[in-house]
């Protein structure tokens, strides 16, 4: 009896809860590919997003995938150790880069109860 070829794996398509796999892999460049499938924008167009050092545009990114406080901060970090831009943070970076993920938050509750 011949076994039958095993059919070829597809990958998963990406998911925003899949997002931190890459960057604790250390790999920014399938982090970047893996944003830029789910959002929908090209990788000409995230790359700037995540150099911006102070944290807005990637808030605005991860709002949009819906990802939690906690999961934005891991990334924020995450990315600015791989990106190895600065070393170090200036005093509150982080804290105003997750104000900046609360903020956009409490607007889209806010849009959602003006919807309702």
């Amino acid at each position: 009896m011949v076994a039958e070829p095993a059919a070829p794996e597809t990958p998963e398509a990406p998911t925003p809860q899949k997002l931190a796999d890459p960057l604790r892999a250390g790999d920014l460049e399938r982090f970047l590919a893996m944003l830029a499938e789910i959002t929908g924008l090209s990788i000409d167009r995230v790359r700037p997003m995540l150099a911006a050092q102070a944290g807005g545009e990637l808030a605005v990114l991860c709002r949009a995938l819906d990802l939690e406080p906690s999961r934005f901060a891991w990334i924020y970090l995450r990315l600015r150790r791989l990106q190895g831009t600065r070393p170090n943070m200036e005093p509150g970076e982080l804290a105003r880069a997750v104000a900046a993920h609360a903020t956009l938050s409490a607007w889209q509750r806010q849009q959602g109860a003006a919807a309702e």
